[in-house]
Formats: C-alpha cells, structure tokens, sequence
C-alpha cells in the first residue's frame, strides 16, 4: 500500500512553510504577530498536569515511500498516521502529512539541546484550519541500539545540495512505541519555517530516545556547513519567547502500528 501524501506541486514537495501553508488553505497568524512562536525551551518544573486532555496515534507502516532532501529539508509525505486529542468534552480528529527532521533538536528541555528532532505533522479534520506536530527528539548514545525506523529511511544515501532515497519499508509505529514515554509537553505555537504561521498544536515527548551516534551522524552533516535563515545551527531555528504560554503535560498512548 502507498500511503505517501501527493503535493500538487514541485515546490510544495520540498517547503515546510510557506507553500506547505498556502497549498493546505491553513492560514494562521504570521510571525508579525510574535505572540505563540515555535520552538520554545520546556520546562518541566512550569508545566501544569491535566487530567482531562490526552493524546493517542496509530500509524500504518510506509512501504515503497521516498525520502527527499532538499536544501534545510528532509521529509517524507506520508497519510498513514491517525490523531485523536481528547480536550476535557470535546474530541478532534487528525490525519498526517508529512514527517520531517531538524540537527540539532529545535526544542530544548531545561534549556538543553538534543542531538536531532523529528516532527510528525498533522492536520486537523474536525478543525481544518490547524496542525498539529508530534515531535521526537534524539539523543546519541554510545550503548542504544540502533532504531530499526531511522535504519530503514537510508539517510548515508543522501547527499546535498538535492536527492531522494526509496523507502522500502518503515515503521513510524514501532519507532513511536520505542519512546519510553507516554507523556507529552503539549502547548500552542507555530511553524518553525518561513512564514512561522500560529497554526499548529504542539506535542513534544518529554524524554527523548537514545539512538547510536552513527545514526545521527548523517543528519548532522547535511546541514553543518549550512546558514539557514533564522537558525541557531544547522537547520534548527532559534529559540523563541513563551509569553504568557501555558504549557500542558499530556497523556499520549500510541496504540503502534495499524493493517
């Protein structure tokens, strides 16, 4: 089965903000606004608990899918995952897009940085006009194992400044099963990328998932000698102030992989 998402367009393909927006009919508040921008530091100490918000995914395995990098991106279009976000009464369904990864992490926790951060994105269903993103975030390990999903993807096989790899087979599923964490920084923000739109419901696991460094290491070198505009290194973009944000700690079960 494929279930990769089909852009309309070569420039949709290959943008994570603007035209991905545009092409979606999402259009949020833009970063003129400044008022819920992304990323952000969490921090554990701040966060308030609920009880009656929690999150749960399911995800189909990807078989005969491409990975593409291009310049700051490296993403996979990819419809197989399913989001339900219980709020207190009320419940909101969403279906992925696209997943796609930043060397080193964009959020931090307690003010530190990981190794590499994979966000999977979601629109809404329920409320059409919003994404969501589930973020990942990796830490390189000497002693982890190596992930079976990252292994899949090929990334040695890529190179800058534009390529493609196939994807014969990939588990989203399994790699979320392997967090080790059933809860999530939850908080509104935005895009990372230009135009930075306030549209997107943030999930951030709050323990990030040991990886062995070799496979963070390819990551790290497709955009080490890049200046990407508004980055701190690599492809991640510069912290940005929480305001008067709330962040939630929520339930996530991820129900793993779906026939």
């Amino acid at each position: 089965m494929n279930l990769m998402f089909k852009p309309n367009t070569a420039k949709q393909t290959m943008s994570l903000g603007r035209s991905f927006v545009r092409n979606s009919g999402i259009v949020g508040r833009t970063f003129a606004s400044a008022t819920r921008q992304s990323p952000i530091d969490l921090k554990p100490e701040e966060v308030h608990a609920e009880i009656d918000i929690n999150l749960s995914t399911q995800y189909r395995d990807i078989e005969n899918g491409k990975l593409n990098l291009d310049g700051r991106a490296l993403i996979t279009y990819y419809d197989g995952g399913n989001m339900n976000f219980k709020s207190y009464h009320t419940t909101s369904e969403w279906q992925s897009l696209q997943f796609h990864f930043h060397a080193p992490s964009e959020h931090t926790i307690d003010g530190k940085y990981y190794d590499a951060e994979m966000h999977m994105v979601f629109q809404g269903i329920t409320h059409k006009e919003e994404l969501a993103v589930v973020g990942i975030l990796f830490e390189a390990c000497e002693d982890a194992p190596k992930d079976q999903f990252l292994e899949s993807l090929q990334l040695h096989k890529l190179a800058q400044p534009s390529s493609e790899t196939e994807i014969a087979h990939a588990s989203p599923g399994n790699l979320f099963d392997r967090v080790g964490s059933d809860e999530n920084f939850h908080y509104q923000g935005s895009l990372t990328t230009p135009d930075y739109d306030e549209c997107v419901q943030w999930f951030v696991f709050d323990k990030p998932l040991k990886v062995p460094p070799s496979q963070i290491k390819d990551m790290e070198e497709f955009w080490s000698d890049m200046n990407c505009e508004g980055c701190v290194q690599g492809n991640a973009r510069h912290l940005q102030t929480v305001g008067s944000r709330v962040i939630h700690k929520v339930k996530h079960t991820c129900k793993g992989r779906v026939s």
